[in-house]
């Protein structure tokens, strides 16, 4: 499968993890169970059990330990068989433990060789919620029928949203100047418009609903799905400072090729003690993360069906520049590692 290994993977909220038994869940093809030891620790293993091949997710914890539901195997964070009621405690019976960090209230779990798992290696996309109160930022998390690459590209042209969510889009963005900066592993796109009327979502933000803006968005792509998007507004000609700004992350995380694990943060740097101000962002942007990026996306998948778009031979446009070149840089990566794995006599 055409997944990344070698990174770290947004699982899932840690406020979404129960306390007292396991959480299952596929990211890039492979069966994880996330789970709490006795000291709260956040454990990642194989959802599989060794004896029959049950699922440890279905099971529980009991004692301190991963318990298989069926016949009652328990594990420990470390992956090592410590219960047996049928027999003696083998190494046979180990399953797979996978580095796993929480940062940000996000749990990470990196998927290939463990020796590999450097924690300055996650993407720093939940950065701006640790300056911001509680009323100050929302999260939340869907899930998609839809491949990540989609959504990437979706997200790589912020553009879209003049006409899939046109209370966030004026017009400035479709139209706006475009930057790309690539990095060995990531991909950066700046885009700016010069005095432009204020979208819809920010005319409130200002002292008159009249006011002509300078506009900008900044987009930071990494192969793992995780993505950070800057969009902000200042009255025309005066600096950044003096305007306000919005941070969003969008996290896609792979599940098979086909279906995605969406997980979101935004915040802003106005009205951040603003609690019912807050709960309206919330309801909005899951509005148009759920009701109008996903069927929209989910659509393009259907008509796809198993082939990636690419495949299909879309029109480009100009406006497609940094999804393409996110794609091609993705593939790189996943062909250098696979290259990795090759044996030198193959």
């Amino acid at each position: 499968m055409p997944f990344l290994k070698n990174t770290w993977y947004a699982a899932l909220w840690l406020q979404d993890l129960p306390e007292d038994k396991p959480f299952g869940r596929v990211i890039a093809g492979e069966s994880i169970v996330f789970w709490r030891t006795v000291d709260g620790t956040v454990a990642a293993n194989e959802d599989v059990c060794p004896h029959r091949r049950a699922k440890l997710s279905v099971g529980g914890v009991r004692d301190g330990k991963l318990t298989c539901l069926y016949h009652g195997l328990g594990f420990g964070g470390d992956g090592k068989c410590a219960v047996n009621p049928h027999g003696p405690v083998v190494d046979s019976l180990n399953i797979r433990s996978y580095p796993v960090e929480v940062q940000d209230d996000m749990i990470w779990v990196w998927t290939g060789a463990a020796e590999l798992a450097d924690v300055a290696l996650i993407p720093q996309v939940l950065a701006f919620t640790r300056t911001l109160p509680e009323t100050g930022f929302v999260r939340g998390s869907t899930y998609a029928k839809a491949s990540h690459k989609l959504f990437e590209d979706n997200i790589l042209d912020p553009g879209h949203a003049d006409f899939l969510h046109p209370y966030l889009g004026s017009g400035a963005l479709s139209r706006s100047k475009r930057m790309i900066e690539e990095g060995e592993n990531s991909l950066k796109l700046n885009m700016f418009q010069a005095n432009w009327r204020t979208p819809a979502v920010m005319v409130g933000e200002f002292p008159s609903p009249d006011i002509m803006t300078d506009q900008w968005a900044e987009v930071d792509w990494n192969p793992n799905g995780a993505m950070l998007i800057r969009t902000g507004a200042t009255p025309t000609g005066r600096p950044e400072s003096e305007g306000i700004d919005t941070w969003t992350a969008h996290i896609f995380t792979a599940e098979t090729e086909t279906t995605t694990h969406y997980l979101y943060a935004s915040g802003q740097t106005y009205k951040t003690d603003d609690a019912s101000f807050n709960e309206g962002m919330r309801q909005g942007l899951r509005y148009a993360f759920e009701a109008e990026d996903l069927p929209m996306v989910e659509s393009q998948q259907a008509n796809l069906g198993d082939r990636d778009l690419m495949e299909s031979r879309p029109a480009l446009f100009a406006i497609d520049t940094a999804s393409v070149r996110a794609r091609r840089l993705f593939d790189r990566l996943v062909a250098a590692e696979n290259a990795e794995k090759v044996p030198e006599s193959a």
